[in-house]
């Protein structure tokens, strides 16, 4: 269990008053293609008119990709305003828009081609979807590829979302950041409750989510004690709102929503007892982003040695990112004070015993308290700093807007 006590505060954010009129932002310029699946990023300058793609190296042609099947200039792609045109220069393995073969296309930031028999797929970015990837992967997995490029996909799509996982998965932290990037986002993100007691409560509800994004968490809804108001799930799908829906499984989604449940994107937020491996490259982010302390330099979390980290890998995270934010104040302070007991429960306002006992219960034992030796822990010397890896910066979300 923690040491921290659970806070659960209701999140309440104002709502801009429905403009039907307003119209939403141009399309974006394309600045690159994401290879999907793989990792792999291909930029696209926005100062520059064509591009030739293929599997040739540079300069031969100015965007390379290995794969089986890519002929060595496959084609080329010309600016189009925001668009990009796709041109096939008589590909041995051809070039595929909306599942069909196709030399000569349009896309925008957001819409998905194909190439070669083995349908490798790249899918159109433009700043705001980049910008959002990273913060997919700090939801959903730094590894998962895959699932990450797909949920960027279901994101650009403009499509209905739903949330799949438990409680605490950054999925209203999530919901706000797709929201910022979003050709809603000149409108504030509507939290809207799963029961009202009047009608008309509803029904203000989604005059202020006209033509933005209305955020519906139905987690603790039961199906067997909860109805849906029909009027209100009517107009919620009714393509003028965007819905982002959480629920703990599709199944609790469908019960309350009804068919309307089939035509949402699914976007599964695991628990942090699946990605344990990540666990210390998600506490140095959030490290990282506390910002500096009063006493010494912010050390990164491996110099507390290999046995702590494990600790911190294999404790229990029941309340998730919750649980990760809610140490990282502790940690803090341990970490800009050397990782020494005393200085750190002074910064802390704490005192010494409960220190040590709060990092106990999270699996962290420390030799001495500063200078003095250690009680019962013994005078262990923690063994020598572990690697944390390297894919990459981690960017963590922020907390939900209060």
């Amino acid at each position: 269990m923690s040491s921290e006590p659970a806070e659960v505060r209701p999140l309440a954010i104002a709502a801009t008053p429905a403009q039907p009129d307003t119209s939403l932002p141009p399309a974006a310029i394309v600045t690159a293609f994401r290879v999907c699946g793989r990792n792999v990023e291909l930029p696209l300058s926005i100062e520059q008119a064509s591009f030739t793609f293929g599997a040739a190296s540079a300069p031969a042609v100015d965007l390379t990709l290995d794969g089986e099947g890519i002929s060595r200039l496959h084609a080329i792609i010309q600016r189009r305003g925001p668009k990009l045109r796709i041109l096939d220069q008589r590909s041995t393995n051809g070039t595929y828009y909306r599942g069909k073969p196709d030399p000569d296309f349009e896309i925008a930031a957001g819409d998905v081609f194909e190439i070669t028999h083995k349908r490798i797929r790249l899918l159109a970015l433009d700043e705001p979807l980049r910008l959002l990837r990273p913060r997919l992967q700090w939801a959903i997995g730094l590894r998962a590829h895959a699932d990450v490029d797909q949920a960027l996909e279901d994101v650009a799509s403009d499509a209905p979302l739903l949330f799949v996982g438990p409680r605490h998965c950054e999925q209203r932290a999530l919901a706000e950041e797709i929201h910022r990037r979003s050709p809603y986002r000149q409108r504030d993100l509507v939290v809207s409750p799963f029961a009202f007691a009047t009608p008309a409560e509803y029904e203000t509800k989604l005059d202020h989510a006209e033509r933005g994004t209305l955020y519906l968490d139905l987690t603790d809804a039961d199906p067997d004690k909860i109805a849906m108001p029909a009027r209100f799930i009517a107009r919620l799908f009714g393509g003028t709102i965007r819905p982002i829906v959480v629920a703990r499984d599709q199944e609790q989604a469908q019960r309350l929503i009804g068919a309307d449940a089939l035509g949402l994107r699914a976007i599964r937020l695991p628990p942090l007892d699946s990605r344990r491996d990540e666990i210390p490259k998600l506490l140095d982010a959030l490290l990282l982003q506390a910002g500096s302390g009063d006493g010494d330099e912010l050390l990164p979390l491996d110099v507390l040695g290999e046995s702590n980290v494990d600790a911190l890998k294999m404790y229990a995270w029941s309340n998730n990112f919750d649980d990760l934010r809610r140490i990282v104040p502790r940690l803090h302070s341990l970490l800009t004070n050397g990782c020494k007991l005393r200085a750190s429960a002074r910064s802390f306002g704490c005192s010494v015993a409960a220190q040590r006992d709060a990092l106990k219960r999270l699996g962290i034992k420390l030799a001495s308290v500063d200078d003095e030796p250690a009680d019962d822990d013994g005078d262990e010397r923690a063994p020598e700093a572990v690697p944390l890896g390297d894919e990459g910066p981690v960017i963590p979300l922020d907390p939900p807007t209060k």
